[in-house]
């Protein structure tokens, strides 16, 4: 029952310019109706039906003005959210450093301080290389091996079922790509170059929240379709947003996403 009233307030909260202009329509139509009915021997009754005409007449236009403006807010469930190919394509860079949507983990301490240029140790270092795409492992050791002239040993493998090289079932040793000291800078160079791409995904996020907190969009419509996937990116990125509003000491970045979850959770 409290959450139903609960919804309930917060819809009427939402709608409350919508709510006013209701309440005045049928207060200034309570007053024509009294009139007609407690007044209807000293007023001819001619004089009102015009009034009433065209109050109820804006009535219905104002009800399919509402109409209209619903169906609108629920399309902007679609039309607000950045483009799914776009968004998909940043999602992408962005896993293959962090292994942010790959995994069920929060973001790591290591992995905010290297994302704020900060130092960080070589046992850290080492997670978050192990946290890598083998992809962007073989990149990184393609741009170390160019500067240097002897190259880290490996060894091949040839999969039993096919015979081809598959790197990306195998363990760092057996395909070469342990972690080694000198590719610290290549390692903080990647996470430094994915941390643009990082912002402008939440900055992305934050301007749909936004659209959403100001009522652009359909409060409901919008959490059926996004409620798992945004929950569970804040969650993720929480200890990087905590981390950027501390270093910038500003609580407001990124409060519209938050605003967001926390209405939806309640």
């Amino acid at each position: 029952m409290n959450k139903n009233i609960k919804e309930i307030i917060r819809s009427i909260l939402e709608h409350r310019v919508d709510v006013v202009i209701g309440l005045v329509f049928i207060s200034i139509f309570s007053l024509i109706s009294w009139q007609w009915i407690g007044e209807s021997c000293y007023i001819n009754k001619k004089d009102l039906i015009m009034p009433s005409v065209v109050m109820v007449g804006l009535f219905l236009a104002w009800i399919q003005f509402l109409s209209n403006k619903s169906v609108q807010r629920k399309e902007a469930a679609l039309t607000y959210y950045p483009r799914p190919m776009e968004l998909e394509r940043i999602e992408n860079e962005i896993d293959r450093v962090l292994n942010f949507w790959s995994s069920s983990y929060a973001m790591a301490s290591h992995e905010v301080k290297l994302m704020l240029d900060e130092e960080i140790t070589s046992v850290e270092y080492q997670l978050c290389w192990d946290r890598l795409s083998n992809q962007v492992k073989r990149e990184i050791l393609d741009v170390y091996n160019k500067y240097h002239a002897e190259k880290p040993k490996s060894q091949s493998y040839n999969s039993p079922n096919t015979g081809d090289h598959n790197y990306d079932k195998l363990p760092n040793q057996v395909c070469g790509l342990a972690y080694c000291d000198d590719y610290a800078p290549l390692i903080k160079e990647r996470f430094l170059d994915i941390r643009r791409k990082f912002h402008l995904y939440l900055n992305q996020i934050e301007g749909f929240c936004l659209a959403l907190n100001k009522g652009n969009i359909d409060s409901k419509t919008a959490k059926e379709m996004y409620v798992h996937k945004l929950e569970n990116h804040f969650r993720k990125a929480k200890p990087y947003i905590d981390a950027v509003r501390a270093k910038r000491n500003s609580p407001e970045i990124y409060i519209q996403f938050e605003k967001v979850i926390d209405k939806w959770k309640s």
